[in-house]
């Protein structure tokens, strides 16, 4: 017998916030600049990494993943929001 497909939407920080601040009355181009910026890790996010790898929490291969990843997502915060139209 096959099972059903799930129809559970994956939500993330950005879609969050986005829906939460257009829910509190902001413009969609300020709910959508402030979920970018929710979705940037930048310094916290790589200290909780190295205090993982440091303790054996994390193989190496997924801190390096992570790290990228982290890295990636806040450089990408900038060339967003100057598509949105901040200087």
């Amino acid at each position: 017998m096959k099972e059903a497909p799930k129809a559970t939407p994956k939500l993330n920080r950005k879609d969050i916030s986005f829906r939460f601040y257009r829910f509190m009355g902001e413009s969609s181009r300020e709910a959508l600049s402030l979920g970018i910026l929710m979705n940037t890790r930048g310094l916290v996010e790589l200290i909780v990494l190295n205090i993982g790898l440091d303790l054996g929490v994390l193989s190496p291969a997924l801190f390096a993943m992570l790290v990228i990843m982290a890295l990636v997502t806040t450089m990408m915060a900038s060339p967003l929001l100057l598509l949105l139209g901040y200087r």
